[in-house]
């Protein structure tokens, strides 16, 4: 099969594998049917894994008080792998076979939000997945300032086959640098013209999946830590730029 949706059943609803599967009419507000598919559920049923949270404990540690970036690949039951070290401002991890996706840290010099690199091995997480499982494909990053996102693939299988080279990769990181560093100098974005406020990561995160035609191929979920209740927001970008965060239900 192509991976896509019926064409005698047009409700964009019924195929998990449709980017417009994770805007906001879909799962949110349908039947049991196809809520469990939807990128909120998965995320929090990934996040309610005992597993999973000791992992982005320690994550969230090293993040602070470690060196470098370290990575946890984790299987469809929560089994993680071993912990992965990477260098100063990545981390590969390797073969992805029998993962569904994985979580890594950033450094305190490193911008807190998933970046092109975190793209491109998304998708091989999602290749690893089959043409009827891609949507089960993620990757999840914690920060030293309480930033925590997770990146969910949401194209259908050819998307998933999309392939950057390392100049690709390298250029798609000096363009989501410059972002970086141009929304620093605006106030809306940055309260200390240094560091990004989340409207100003989460801009820089949909401007660089533009440049990369990765456009409705990749949900972004900010976690937030609320009195120690764990909240999941699906983040959107309107037509005029701006943000929205729209709680998970």
């Amino acid at each position: 099969g192509s991976g896509g949706g019926n064409p005698e059943n047009p409700d964009p609803c019924s195929d998990p594998s449709s980017p417009w599967y994770t805007h906001h009419s879909c799962g949110n507000n349908t039947g049991s049917g196809t809520s469990n598919n939807s990128p909120c559920q998965k995320t929090q049923a990934l996040l309610s894994k005992p597993q999973v949270q000791s992992a982005i404990t320690n994550l969230k540690s090293n993040a602070v008080n470690g060196t470098g970036e370290k990575g946890v690949m984790f299987k469809a039951d929560g089994t993680p792998s071993a912990m992965i070290q990477g260098g100063d401002h990545s981390v590969n991890f390797g073969d992805k076979s029998g993962y569904q996706g994985g979580y890594h840290n950033h450094t305190p010099t490193g911008i807190p939000m998933l970046s092109p690199g975190d793209f491109d091995q998304l998708l091989s997480f999602a290749l690893g997945q089959g043409n009827l499982n891609v949507s089960n494909a993620y990757l999840g990053m914690v920060a030293p300032n309480g930033m925590h996102y997770v990146i969910r693939f949401a194209g259908n299988y050819s998307d998933a086959t999309m392939n950057f080279d390392q100049a690709q990769i390298n250029n798609c990181a000096e363009f989501f640098k410059d972002r970086n560093d141009f929304y620093s100098n605006d106030s809306q974005y940055s309260n200390d013209y240094i560091n990004l406020n989340s409207d100003g990561l989460e801009k820089i995160f949909f401007e660089t999946i533009k440049e990369m035609g990765l456009t409705n191929k990749i949900t972004l979920i900010r976690i937030e830590d609320n009195n120690n209740n764990t909240v999941a927001k699906i983040i959107t970008q309107n037509n005029d730029g701006s943000i929205t965060a729209t709680p998970c239900p």
